[in-house]
């Protein structure tokens, strides 16, 4: 249920959903390790609640680690209890790889890596694992050369990908997650048509995905395709302001493209959403690049105006841009 629930951006309810448990379950590791993956999506979508964001994922980590301390004392763990340690300390390293604290993301990718063998060692049918262990052989073979006390590795991102699918074709609880990496994968090694191919069926199964938006609008962009860039950004909003950076996104695509009514359209609805004033520069800087070349000056010079009064460093700014 908060699988589904965080696919579709409704996240409140899928934290409500694990707080529940919790009230239920007090020493269970699962509502806590629920929160932090729900925590992470909300900060991979780039949104305007970081800072809230870091503070509420830095005290879920503590106290998943309190309850972590003390599953391990137990002697009798199941598969499942395995699993979910494995997967509490993955998202942690992934959580200090992205803050590039390298060597704390190896030394947790290890310590869950641990756990993951021991669940699969007592039960064969948790193909989920192999979700974590793909991501974790991918950026091993990625970020290896910040970990200098490891030996030379070979590559084995290709083969990290490889138990991604196993995971998506077999697992039961990753299968999401599983549909969101393939295609952020697929968009960073340049794999663009099986990008947009996945991307586009996924996205149909979970409009309201923004983590499988952002990367195939990106592959949309290489291969210069700037209307479906465009609007695969601009169906990403639906009046929620801390992602309000997707109109902008989607405005600059539409009007690399020419589609200047569009581009219009996407930077009106960017300041409609009471943005910061840095933002709204960007936006009021565009709308002149926009309006100068729909061939109207006058429009295009109350824009800069605009612009510049809330962000003087953009005074030297072209709008031949």
């Amino acid at each position: 249920m908060a699988e589904s629930l965080v696919m579709e951006r409704r996240y409140e309810e899928a934290m409500g959903l694990f707080d529940q448990m919790e009230k239920e379950e007090s020493e269970s590791l699962l509502p806590s390790m629920g929160r932090l993956l729900i925590l992470m999506a909300r900060s991979f979508e780039k949104g305007d609640t970081s800072e809230r964001l870091e503070k509420e994922i830095q005290a879920e980590l503590e106290k998943n680690s309190r309850i972590l301390k003390r599953m391990k004392a137990h002697a009798d763990l199941t598969a499942w209890d395995h699993y979910i340690m494995g997967g509490s300390l993955g998202v942690k390293g992934l959580y200090e790889l992205e803050h590039q604290r390298y060597v704390s993301a190896f030394v947790n990718g290890i310590s869950a890596l641990s756990h993951f063998s021991e669940a699969q060692t007592l039960d064969h049918g948790i193909h989920d694992i192999y979700f974590a262990t793909g991501l974790y052989k991918y950026f091993r073979s990625v970020k290896t050369r910040y970990l200098w006390f490891l030996p030379l590795i070979r590559d084995q991102r290709m083969e990290g990908i490889e138990e991604i699918r196993v995971a998506l074709e077999k697992g039961h609880y990753a299968v999401p997650a599983c549909k969101i990496v393939l295609v952020a994968l697929a968009e960073k090694e340049g794999q663009d048509h099986e990008g947009v191919q996945m991307g586009e069926v996924f996205l149909k199964e979970y409009p309201k995905c923004l983590l499988i938006r952002d990367p195939l609008a990106k592959i949309y962009r290489r291969r210069s395709q700037w209307y479906d860039a465009g609007k695969t950004y601009y169906g990403a909003y639906e009046g929620d302001p801390s992602i309000r950076w997707v109109l902008l996104e989607a405005g600059r695509d539409f009007m690399i493209g020419n589609e200047l009514a569009k581009a219009e359209e996407s930077f009106l609805a960017y300041l409609s959403s009471s943005p910061p004033d840095s933002g709204a520069a960007q936006a009021h800087l565009e709308l002149s690049r926009v309006y100068h070349r729909m061939g109207d000056p006058s429009l295009s010079q109350q824009e800069r105006e605009w612009a510049i009064k809330l962000d003087p460093g953009l005074k030297n700014s072209s709008i031949e841009n």
